[in-house]
């Protein structure tokens, strides 16, 4: 019984703080040869995001209708921001692109924020790796994660080359103001 729901992945309703992280903050390149590539550096602080993003983005107004999609018509495959059928917060299994400069979807694991594009690798080497000529061999259901994720940022992920395979629940918003 423990191993058929092991894999179980829709853990039950909504939770909206599972759609809340925190910033990301980190270096986008370790070491960066000025001279050699004839570039100037210059460094930006950048205090807060927030008032422009708040000012320029469309929030949920009213109570949500909540959604549950019922087990036979969770298996979906978008790729793109159209077939989202919902606008509000989604919970889906989500599946990132085999390659990717800098990921879209943040994801926790054991208290870390992470932006992986494999799970398993992410659980494998919890404080990161450096492996030369490392691929990943992991199949999409390993690599992919449940994700409880905004529509506004799920249209982001598809743009990049995220893909959703389950769709289970939404938490639907009839206005966006």
């Amino acid at each position: 019984m423990r191993k058929a729901f092991a894999n179980y992945h829709n853990k039950g309703p909504i939770n909206i703080r599972d759609c809340y992280f925190g910033g990301r903050t980190g270096p986008l390149h370790m070491y960066f040869d000025a001279e050699k590539e004839q570039h100037k550096i210059a460094y930006l602080d950048f205090n807060s995001l927030y008032p422009s993003t708040i000012a320029t983005t469309s929030f949920p107004v009213g109570h949500p209708k909540v959604h549950v999609v019922p087990l036979a018509e969770q298996k979906v495959y978008w790729t793109r921001s159209e077939q989202i059928p919902f606008k509000g917060i989604l919970k889906v299994f989500l599946l990132p692109p085999p390659q990717l400069d800098v990921p879209v979807i943040p994801v926790k694991f054991d208290e870390r924020l992470l932006f992986p594009l494999c799970k398993k690798c992410s659980l494998t080497y919890p404080n990161g790796a450096n492996i030369k000529d490392y691929r990943c061999p992991h199949n999409d259901e390993e690599r992919g994660w449940v994700s409880t994720v905004t529509s506004i940022e799920l249209e982001e992920a598809l743009k990049v080359g995220y893909t959703v395979t389950r769709f289970y629940r939404a938490l639907h918003y009839e206005k966006m103001g």
